[in-house]
């Protein structure tokens, strides 16, 4: 019988009415980028990341081995994984991991005539085979992964933002509320 699964997502606008920073898909393209190599700056879950030499990085593609912060709550997680990165420039990252778990960070837009930016992570979580699903350790697992996509896609919007104010984003600058140039 195969291990039992989780599939959630988390989606937020990228740009709420009381931002007076307008983040565009580029800057948050270049976050969901570092992200890639420094997790663990955004979630508090991962305690680092090592990007792999074998098979040699490329712009769309890399491995890399994550390394899980050691917490009480997290009974029956990996010490560490191995993900295959994919990258769709401008729309989605894939993460594969060896567990079989698979995450997307996928950037949106509103549509034609809007400027909205929206992130969503979904997860497709592989637990242990001793997980059943609707037990209460499936229940608190599932509560637990909530809470850490949460985390996740509020962090990385938090971290384009403040690259974009500090004009961390390759050349990219912030756009101020009617749209100008601040700089």
């Amino acid at each position: 019988m195969p291990n039992p699964t989780i599939n959630l997502a988390y989606t937020v606008p990228v740009n709420p009415p009381s931002s007076s920073l307008k983040l565009t898909v580029d800057h948050l393209w270049r976050a969901l980028e570092y992200k890639c190599r420094y997790a663990q700056e955004i979630v508090p879950a991962i305690e680092s990341v090592s990007i792999l030499p074998e098979p040699a990085p490329t712009p769309e593609f890399l491995k890399r081995r994550v390394n899980f912060t050691p917490q009480p709550n997290h009974v029956g997680m990996p010490k560490h994984v191995f993900e295959d990165v994919t990258f769709f420039k401008g729309t989605r990252i894939e993460y594969r991991q060896s567990t079989g778990t698979l995450i997307n960070n996928i950037i949106s837009t509103g549509g034609p005539g809007t400027d909205e930016v929206y992130l969503t992570s979904s997860f497709e979580w592989v637990f242990p085979a001793d997980v059943e699903v609707g037990s209460p350790e499936f229940v608190r697992w599932m509560e637990l992964h909530q809470r850490m996509a949460k985390v996740s896609v509020d962090g990385t919007v938090r971290v384009a933002r403040s690259m974009a104010e500090n004009k961390e984003v390759d050349g990219v600058e912030a756009q101020g509320e009617r749209g100008e140039v601040r700089g």
